[in-house]
């Protein structure tokens, strides 16, 4: 028997009687995730079996309902070894003279022609014009896809949707528009609606919606100044810990100088980093940290022991896949092509992650500035003390004879500089660079945020980090890039996969009652 479909016994309380199913996959689910069963190949399987469409839930023999999440998480862990017991609840069926009501009541009848004839009505035709020719999607066009998909949402469930719905929804944008197919959980849904973290493009475009129809006034801010103040109440660097630290002269080769610093640094590490957020002129008040590239990676690695993952493997992995990704979206700009190879994959990336608008199209910031924030290329001739940026961000900045020539590389912040020890390549400058924003407690620059967090989330797995539905489509794309160039058949790993599955069934036996 085929290990991509499940038998499943379900009683049908209507009818009192029970009935062996058989759940058959969507093509697309077969072909992305063989090992996981979706809800809707579930549901859709179940009500070819019943004539009452109108699902409410599922309950176990004790009449204990069943979330859609668990019922999902357990039947992908059992599927090659358990049958299952579900009973399938309707709501109670009524006529109403408002069919838009009816409609509303269930996604399921919600097809990909009537999305489609929809989007072509509110002058989307464009949309799938462009899709023809290049097989891909622009952002613009993506952004008005979203604005029509959005007013498709409000317009059928009356700003009732659930997450059923909506998740409903951005699957047959998927199957409308294959280029967003990834090989994840969601099948690369998640970008147009996560729901496990209520996020992506419906999200943000709804709550529009919603507040120009309700007229909400603006929502109250809460005080966090008084919150932080709160928090750290007995948390603060005494006058002796703050002169201990501007007077302390580093110098790496005493053990004892060290362990002195590394000591303070561990007694003091919660009070510092709310100390920084409201301090000035950090270098002054704690100018060991300009002494030695060596102590910002050292003293993150006593604030955030939690994070032991490698920039370099794990950049590595996605770092050449970055220019096709940036070909594939028609983004390649000449000037990435200046900077030395190691360089260039960076900025490239940067491309990716356009500013954010600002008030006006005007005030949004240009490519050549978002990289003027990042990095700076100066003649190794010039005076660098006298050309330092003023930015509090860090800024990386880059010595030599030419941008693919350097010789030198320099870090600046709060006016100073730190100088990066010879033989450090870009990819070691880099992490002291953003891990500079931590020990510093720097926020990101606004025109480089979605940039930094890519890295904070996908590359130094920090947790807890909201993704961004450009962050989740840049990295789907990085990753299916990386399957495509692997050199190794997908499909095959999926079937030694599915042998150590078939294999581990005999351990779990052949009935698992939920």
């Amino acid at each position: 028997m085929s290990l991509l479909h499940k038998y499943i016994q379900v009683h049908f309380v209507e009818e009192n009687i029970k009935k062996f199913i058989l759940i058959e996959k969507s093509k697309e689910n077969i072909n992305c995730h063989p090992e996981i069963v979706d809800f809707y190949d579930v549901l859709s399987s179940i009500q070819q079996f019943t004539t009452n469409k109108n699902f409410s839930h599922f309950t176990d023999a004790s009449g204990t309902e069943i979330s859609e999440n668990i019922l999902v998480r357990l039947l992908s862990q059992y599927i090659y070894c358990a049958n299952f017991v579900l009973h399938y609840h309707c709501n109670p069926t009524y006529v109403s003279t408002n069919s838009h009501n009816v409609e509303a009541k269930s996604s399921l009848i919600i097809d990909a022609e009537t999305l489609k004839n929809y989007i072509i009505k509110e002058n989307g035709s464009c949309i799938f014009e462009n899709y023809k020719r290049s097989n891909s999607i622009t952002d613009k066009n993506r952004r008005h896809l979203v604005r029509i998909v959005a007013k498709f949402i409000m317009e059928k469930f009356e700003s009732k949707a659930n997450k059923r719905d909506k998740t409903h929804i951005a699957k047959l944008l998927v199957d409308i528009f294959p280029c967003f197919k990834a090989n994840t959980v969601h099948g690369g849904s998640e970008i147009f609606y996560n729901p496990t973290n209520n996020s992506g493009f419906f999200v943000s475009q709804l709550k529009f919606l919603n507040f120009k129809k309700k007229h909400f006034k603006e929502k109250r801010k809460i005080a966090v100044s008084e919150i932080v103040a709160a928090k750290s109440k007995n948390k603060k660097l005494t006058e002796e810990d703050l002169e201990f630290f501007k007077e302390f002269n580093w110098k790496p080769k005493l053990p004892l100088e060290k362990n002195l610093l590394i000591k303070k640094l561990k007694e003091t590490a919660s009070a510092r980093k709310e100390f920084l957020k409201d301090a000035k002129d950090v270098s002054n008040l704690f100018p060991f940290y300009l002494k030695d590239a060596k102590i910002i990676l050292l003293d993150f690695e006593i604030l955030y022991p939690e994070i032991k993952e490698s920039l370099e493997n794990n950049w590595k992995k996605v770092s050449k896949q970055v220019m096709l990704v940036l070909q594939h979206k028609g983004l390649e700009d000449h000037n990435i092509s200046e900077w030395h190879e190691s360089i260039q994959e960076f900025i490239a990336l940067l491309k990716c992650f356009p500013p954010p608008a600002g008030k006006t199209i005007k005030s949004r910031s240009n490519f050549c500035t978002c990289v003027a924030k990042f990095i700076r290329f100066y003649d190794s001739n010039e005076d660098i003390q006298k050309i330092i940026p003023e930015n509090k961000q860090p800024v990386i900045i880059v010595t030599g004879t030419s941008k693919k020539d350097i010789t030198k590389y320099f870090i600046s912040v709060d006016k100073k500089l730190l100088s990066i020890p010879n033989g450090f390549d870009f990819i070691k400058v880099f992490d002291i660079y953003f891990k500079m924003f931590y020990v510093f407690n720097i926020e990101y620059d606004n025109d480089l945020r979605i940039f930094m967090l890519f890295f904070q989330k996908y590359i130094y797995n920090f947790p807890k980090v909201k993704e961004t539905p450009r962050l989740i489509e840049i990295w789907n794309m990085l990753q299916n890039f990386t399957n495509e160039n692997c050199g190794e058949n997908f499909e095959t790993v999926l079937v030694n996969e599915i042998d150590v599955m078939e294999n581990i069934k005999i351990e779990f036996g052949e009935e698992m009652m939920i």
